[in-house]
């Protein structure tokens, strides 16, 4: 596997996160490393993947903070892969797809965007596949059906 900065995979068929980054308070559990207070910043990294990142400027490691499971990830400078900071095993992603629905109908056209979520298989449960609903902000149609790639972001 190719070396990351993230360890979600790019999702093609979903678009771009449109959170603004704040800066949020660190996981309890990891206020500093190398002596240097960590700077967490939020993000939003697909429908179910939501988290904080920080990186240390002394020995270059990268951290995202996993919302959801509580979970945190590191990755080493010359590591591949993530791994859970608790138990140091790589991560593993789950495919979790998401049904489209109609604003107000609760009803879709059948068309899913799926969405690739990060978790450690030693201590944090595999996310269902079944993801939760989204609707798109303003759809844009293409020959009858959603152009994913033109859509302006989505909202639960």
């Amino acid at each position: 596997m190719a070396p990351t900065d993230s360890p979600v995979p790019a999702t093609p068929s979903l678009p771009a996160a449109t959170a603004p980054l704040a800066t949020i308070p660190p996981p309890p559990s990891l206020e500093q490393c190398c002596e240097t207070a960590l700077s967490w910043k939020s993000f939003q990294g697909g429908i179910e993947y939501q988290g904080s990142r920080s990186s240390c400027s002394c020995c270059q490691n990268k951290y995202e903070h996993n919302i959801a499971t509580g979970g945190i990830y590191v990755k080493a400078p010359d590591a591949e892969r993530f791994s859970h900071l608790a138990c140091g095993t790589d991560l593993s992603v789950a495919d979790v797809a998401h049904s489209i629905w109609e604003r107000g109908t609760n009803a879709g056209w059948g068309e899913v965007v799926r969405e690739a979520v990060p978790f450690c298989p030693k201590c944090e449960p595999q996310p269902s596949f079944h993801g939760r609903p989204v609707y798109y902000k303003q759809p844009v149609f293409r020959d009858g059906a959603i152009d994913l790639a033109a859509t302006d972001g989505w909202e639960l």
